[in-house]
């Protein structure tokens, strides 16, 4: 795996490529503590709960990964489920 985006801002993580699995069964993106903390960080989720405002939604930034040198944008409404009643609801998501 490559570098993981953050928005526009490319991060340290798997800057010089590291090992990853791809659980497509799965929902969930796992990884080291401070790569998940830093994405938690900058999608504005609660560090205990993982919760994110569903208000804020549009103002998150797409999370990008690079594989076998594809890069894979993955967009705030395709990694925060969009509850149907209002937007003042708090959702998991998917990276912890």
């Amino acid at each position: 795996m490559g570098p993981i985006h953050i928005g526009d801002q490319q991060t340290e993580h798997c800057a010089n490529e590291c090992d990853a699995i791809i659980d497509s069964g799965h929902s969930l993106v796992k990884g080291p503590p401070s790569m998940i903390n830093d994405i938690n960080k900058a999608i504005g989720a609660d560090i205990v709960t993982r919760s994110v405002h569903c208000g804020k939604i549009s103002s998150m930034p797409t999370i990008s990964f690079t594989i076998n040198g594809r890069t894979f944008p993955i967009s705030p409404k395709d990694y925060i489920e969009i509850p149907t009643i209002g937007d003042d609801l708090k959702q998991p998501n998917p990276f912890f």
